[in-house]
Parts: structure tokens; C-alpha cells; sequence
């Protein structure tokens, strides 16, 4: 049994087997996709021009499956920073507003939708918040109706936004 060991230089550039009872031998350089040496001239340029931009530098060679991986976690991630500056754009809107009185908005906004209309029904929040601000009942459901298209539109454009950008990276990630 002879013992061969076989030596890959790290840039791919050659190969050099030695062993036992032969002198070493040095081949050509390497074709990484394959490990073994190129078999013209022609074919190494061919390789060296489709896979570095500098043919005095090697880049790795990714299979089509690593490529499109690659593109599928960069979209990710322009997903995820679409999420990110929606909900940093979303804070900055309700940042005049807590969170707990941002939790009433919609029942503020029912209860004085009642009161516009001149219905009876209970509106336990705004006859709480009339009780303790020293408006009057009607002011402030005036107050809460002329400010809702306002904050819905900003915050419909928003997530508009986010949306389009996550249709167009989705529809990125399926063309892959």
C-alpha cells in the first residue's frame, strides 16, 4: 500500500502530490467546483472571468442554491428593516399619546361618534374624561373626531408603505 498525500494550495493555484517511493509532483491550478486541475488555458480564463471581478484575486465559488440563499437572507433582512422603520415611524406618531390611552382610542372614538349623533347610549370614557377635564361632553367628542382622520390616515399611509415594500420583496423572493 502506497501513501499519497495530496496538498490543495489555499488560493487553488496548484496541487502537489508526494509519497512514497515518487518524487513530489506539482499540477496546474485547481478548479475549486471540481478539485481537479484545469485543462486548458481557455478554460481557466473562462473560470477566472466568470467568478472574479479581479483576476488576480479568487472568490468562492457558490453553487446556484448558496447564490440564491444569499439573495433570499439579504431580502429578509430588507424585510425585517421595512418592519423596523414602520414601527419606528408608528411611535413617532403616537408619541404625544401612552400606550394605555392609545388602548382607547377606537372606544373613544364609538363613544363620540354616540354623542354627535345625539343617541342616549352610555359613554362611560368620555363622561369620565368630561367629569376630571372640565370640558364639556360634546367639546370633546369634537375634539376626538377631528383628530381621527388625521392619525388614521397618517398611520393607513404607513402601513401602506410597509406593505408595498413586503409585496415587492416577497414577489423578489418567489422570481428566485
Amino acid at each position: 500500500v502506497q501513501v499519497v498525500k495530496t496538498v490543495i494550495s489555499s488560493d487553488f493555484s496548484s496541487i502537489t502530490l508526494s509519497g512514497d517511493g515518487f518524487s513530489e509532483m506539482r499540477l496546474g491550478p485547481i478548479n475549486p467546483s471540481t478539485l481537479k486541475p484545469f485543462v486548458s488555458v481557455s478554460s481557466l480564463e473562462r473560470f477566472i472571468s466568470a467568478n472574479s471581478s479581479n483576476k488576480n484575486m479568487w472568490t468562492p465559488v457558490k453553487t446556484a442554491e448558496e447564490l440564491v440563499q444569499d439573495e433570499i437572507e439579504q431580502l429578509t433582512g430588507q424585510k425585517r428593516g421595512s418592519t423596523d422603520r414602520f414601527e419606528a415611524a408608528v411611535t413617532q406618531l403616537e408619541a404625544d399619546y401612552s400606550e394605555s390611552e392609545s388602548k382607547t382610542f377606537t372606544e373613544q372614538l364609538r363613544e363620540a361618534e354616540l354623542i354627535a349623533s345625539g343617541s342616549s347610549k352610555a359613554t362611560h370614557l368620555i363622561d369620565g374624561m368630561a367629569t376630571k377635564n372640565g370640558l364639556d361632553r360634546a367639546q370633546i367628542a369634537d375634539n376626538i373626531i377631528a383628530k381621527s382622520p388625521g392619525f388614521k390616515n397618517e398611520l393607513g399611509e404607513l402601513l401602506g408603505t410597509k406593505q408595498r415594500e413586503h409585496y415587492e420583496i416577497d414577489a423578489a423572493i418567489a422570481a428566485l
